[in-house]
């Protein structure tokens, strides 16, 4: 055994050192030595090193307090050989069979962890691309759950390998654990998004020992990720975190109503959820440290049970959109900003360059599984078109309260020309007024407003639907809200970028084939910044030529006409955007 340079198994270009032993390379960073792994993926050799620390677990004393830096000590080889833990977390109720906590999967609050995949490329190949660029990614899953969980929920070989790109998964904590907001400045909330910061800053000081450039990072962000991206690198930057990123791809985020919440609302959840795990002395008298020593003493598993509670009794009606009772609180002293404040104040300052991509039938996956589109509400006829949204915003806060006045002015936009009794049209149209409500608007409007302040920014929407159902379990049995009549839905995105579809052996060959397209359009952004399509244009008068393209087998990277949906998104503004808050002007 000797050390050598970065060429351990193939390549002769240096960026650190490396210990060749058999199949475990071993990383030495400048405090910490990483034993790791050597595999195969679609033709590439991969180096991996899994769940890395880089925070200590936040156990005892460290639940709901700020994450601590993990420390190495007298250069101890660290296994990272296994796959990461599972922060401990929810079932979403739409996605399976109710808010139940997940079975075998390894869980543990040990999980303030990130996984590493560098390819090794032939020699031609890494002259050119080394040191690697590096893309970070931050799954979705409305900051309770990994949306897409199972044993390969993390796994960034496929990515790594067909995109040349080292890929970084970060493991974050999630629902009551991650953000409990408690008034208490020893416990200030936002924990998820605080670990989040950590694992970029420790990612910025490390990856040079990876093979990558820390001076080039890009971040993926779906879902919940993106938005939490933004939040902490965009409009709440904190003093430990890379100060250089400006490479974002945001997928399916943006999901604007009520992505945050006020000081005042967090700590009555805090409240509650101390009150359904008995951790409240006396119903009159709140008092923050004694409700915290008691909800440390608990296993996590009595935590989420609560947390399951509460998410009933906050939920208007079983049926609803994803009910979510953990989110980012606005207005802390660690994150006083929230999406609603993004305007060009906020982003003039430094040119970002965005990648935003949407999925085409966004609202599918918002709409209740447990029964099917049809169960929401009778057929409407003619003028009762209206009644039937009325109906639809009652059993799922969809207006969020919003004047009859102004839901007067959607409904023509996606029920002017249904016939009567024409079901398919019904549901085509409530599943669009619904993924424009919750993320496609929000996520244009937002792209508009950063185009216009000086960044660049590409839209794409993916119109290609998979061949199989990638919500593994029986779809029969929650109805037919994610068959394929529902088209390309929130989470595909993640699926196709990563890579699944290589895989899973029920996977075809055209998805193979979109994903692949997906991950050579991320991996050239990450590489060159570069994307085949107009940017969003900025005029004079401070409007935008809103360019979108549509990314699909049959015809990749077609244009769309000025965004056929960016009209519709202005006259959702009102409801997107309260008050004087706007992303545009």
């Amino acid at each position: 055994m000797c050390w050598t340079y970065f060429k351990c198994l193939l390549i002769c270009l240096t960026i650190t050192t490396i210990k060749c032993e058999q199949q475990n390379p071993l990383i030495k960073t400048e405090s910490c030595v990483y034993k790791g792994s050597v595999g195969q993926s679609n033709g590439v050799t991969l180096l991996s090193w899994k769940g890395i620390r880089y925070g200590q677990p936040p156990i005892g004393d460290l639940r709901f307090k700020p994450p601590q830096p993990t420390i190495c000590t007298n250069n101890k080889i660290i296994d990272a050989t296994v796959s990461t833990n599972l922060c401990p977390q929810l079932l979403l109720q739409p996605l399976m069979s109710g808010n139940v906590i997940r079975n075998g999967i390894n869980m543990s609050e040990d999980c303030l962890q990130l996984s590493i995949w560098v390819p090794l490329l032939s020699d031609e190949k890494a002259t050119k691309t080394l040191p690697y660029r590096t893309l970070i990614v931050l799954p979705g899953g409305n900051f309770e759950t990994n949306l897409l969980v199972d044993k390969d929920f993390d796994d960034g070989s496929v990515l790594a390998a067909r995109g040349g790109i080292i890929v970084v998964t970060v493991q974050h904590r999630l629902g009551v654990l991650g953000f409990t907001y408690t008034d208490n400045p020893e416990t200030p909330g936002n924990l998820g998004l605080l670990d989040q910061s950590l694992a970029l800053q420790w990612i910025k000081s490390n990856i040079v020992f990876f093979g990558g450039d820390p001076s080039l990072l890009t971040i993926y962000g779906q879902g919940s990720g993106s938005l939490s991206s933004v939040i902490v690198n965009i409009l709440n930057p904190q003093p430990s975190s890379p100060n250089n990123l400006n490479r974002f791809i945001l997928s399916s985020g943006f999901p604007v109503p009520g992505a945050c919440e006020d000081k005042a609302t967090a700590f009555q959840r805090f409240v509650w959820l101390s009150e359904q795990v008995g951790c409240q002395p006396t119903s009159y008298s709140i008092e923050t440290g004694t409700m915290l020593s008691c909800l440390r003493s608990l296993p996590f598993e009595t935590l989420l049970k609560g947390q399951a509670t509460l998410n009933s009794r906050l939920s208007t009606v079983s049926s609803g959109l994803f009910q979510v009772t953990t989110k980012p609180t606005a207005g802390t002293s660690n994150f006083p900003k929230c999406i609603y404040d993004l305007n060009d104040a906020q982003v003039s300052k430094r040119g970002l360059n965005i990648l935003m991509l949407n999925m085409e039938d966004e609202g599918s996956t918002y709409l209740s599984p447990s029964r099917s589109i049809e169960g929401l509400a009778p057929s409407p006829k003619g003028d009762d078109i209206l009644s039937y949204v009325r109906f639809i915003e009652n059993q799922t806060l969809l207006f969020m309260g919003q004047p009859i006045e102004l839901l007067e002015t959607i409904v023509p936009l996606y029920y002017s020309e249904l016939l009567d009794g024409y079901e398919v049209g019904l549901k085509e149209s409530l599943v669009q007024l619904v993924g424009d409500r919750l993320v496609y608007c929000p996520s244009h409007l937002s792209g508009l407003s950063f185009a216009s302040s000086g960044s660049t920014v590409h839209q794409g929407l993916i119109t290609y639907t998979p061949t199989v159902n990638y919500f593994k379990g029986d779809v029969n049995k929650y109805g037919n809200i994610f068959d394929s009549t529902f088209g390309a839905r929130t989470g595909l995105d993640y699926w196709l970028i990563m890579g699944k579809p290589y895989l899973d052996p029920s996977s075809s060959d055209q998805d193979k084939w979109m994903s692949n397209e997906l991950i050579r359009l991320v991996s050239d952004f990450v590489k060159t910044e570069e994307i085949p399509w107009p940017p969003l244009l900025p005029l004079s008068n401070e409007q935008v030529v809103p360019f979108e393209y549509d990314l699909d087998i049959k015809n990749p990277y077609k244009p769309l006409r000025k965004s056929d949906r960016y009209f519709d998104c202005k006259s959702w503004k009102p409801f997107i955007w309260p008050g004087n808050v706007s992303p545009t002007k």
